[in-house]
């Protein structure tokens, strides 16, 4: 029970997150960036792969299992989860400071409403570095890690 009860904690937090930007008037299509999904999550595993080596792609194997079933705890995946943290947010911090140049770059050329669109959308990088760290690596932390709840 206490697994199911975790695997609904996990999908749902997300779920909920786009559930309540849409009662507040927001739509999907605001959080749906591709590029910057693409970076944000290309940065955090080339910085992965460059700390950790073959041992990354172990844990990455395991961490997915460990969506579905209970893990044997291994500090050093709970240690490379914590990693993983850190790398996703400076991920998530170069994905809006690109963003912000994008849009900046653009202020002679473009209308209002198209530099607000992309003011906002340069934020999305960073709340998906956010989502990243927060959601999955820290569930990672927690399942293999030995520490009690």
């Amino acid at each position: 029970m206490n697994r199911f009860l975790k695997l609904i904690g996990f999908l749902g937090l997300p779920l909920a997150f786009l559930a309540a930007s849409s009662l507040a008037g927001s739509s999907y299509a605001h959080y749906h960036h591709p590029v910057q999904m693409l970076m944000v999550v290309g940065m955090t595993t080339a910085a992965m792969l460059c700390t950790f080596g073959a041992h990354c792609l172990g844990f990455m194997a395991k961490g997915v299992v460990s969506v579905f079933q209970e893990v044997a705890p291994n500090p050093r995946h709970a240690m490379m989860a914590l990693a993983g943290r850190r790398y996703s947010l400076a991920a998530g911090v170069i994905a809006m400071i690109q963003g912000l140049v994008v849009a900046l770059a653009s202020i002679a050329s473009d209308s209002a409403a198209d530099l607000a669109y992309k003011f906002a959308r340069s934020f999305v990088g960073f709340t998906y570095g956010v989502f990243i760290s927060a959601f999955i690596c820290n569930h990672l932390h927690h399942a293999f890690s030995d520490e009690d709840e």
